[in-house]
């Protein structure tokens, strides 16, 4: 009974959550499910649930969010692109010249990917259709991409459509990689199938979950 207690432990002290599930607060981060982990070690689903541990992160803000970190960082060998070295909703202090351009102290970018040796940190920033529709949330987009070019970031703008489209999502992938001075992953023979797999799972309307 103890890792049921501690499971509703963690639940009773979770936030109250909104309705809509982009604006839903998480009910457990990646560390507390790690800690609660091998109080489950004799029980049916733990070899599954450590091995998806190894491919959670914290921060996504929205599904759109949560979709590209898994196509990004998931290995070649599940089907993704296999970047490892990047994070979520990653608070970036501006310099004197970006605050004087968007008169703010900060930014949170959406995925912040770190570089090798010779390459440029890039900036994922996921472009939702609202924004497009809005003329004055784009310029201010356009404002921010300029003001962190300014503070040597490359920054990437990702709609849904560029990420639903195989071959654009290979161009951006592969545009990305050369930013960062990464070379080519290993990939199996397979991979085209085992992409398409986690693509079909993951490019879903996430409200229908679980109906």
């Amino acid at each position: 009974m103890r890792y049921q207690n501690l499971l509703h432990e963690f639940l009773d002290n979770a936030p109250v959550l909104d309705s809509s599930l982009c604006k839903r607060a998480p009910l457990l981060s990646v560390s507390q499910l790690e800690s609660i982990l091998p109080n489950f070690k004799r029980k049916n689903g733990y070899l599954k649930l450590e091995a998806a541990l190894r491919y959670v992160r914290d921060g996504a803000a929205s599904p759109f969010e949560a979709q590209a970190a898994i196509l990004f960082g998931f290995s070649c060998y599940k089907g993704g692109a296999g970047f490892s070295n990047f994070s979520l909703n990653r608070r970036i202090i501006l310099s004197r010249r970006a605050k004087h351009m968007l008169q703010k102290n900060y930014v949170v970018a959406d995925l912040l990917f770190e570089p090798n040796d010779g390459g440029v940190p890039v900036i994922v920033e996921c472009q939702s259709k609202l924004i497009h529709d809005n003329k004055a949330s784009y310029l201010a987009y356009a404002d921010r991409a300029l003001a962190l070019e300014t503070m040597g970031y490359h920054v990437v703008l990702l709609t849904y459509a560029t990420m639903s489209s195989l071959k654009a999502w290979h161009s951006v992938v592969e545009h990305i990689r050369k930013k960062l001075n990464y070379s080519k992953p290993r990939q199996p023979q397979d991979f085209e199938l085992r992409e398409l797999d986690l693509r079909r799972n993951v490019l879903i309307d996430w409200k229908t979950l679980g109906f």
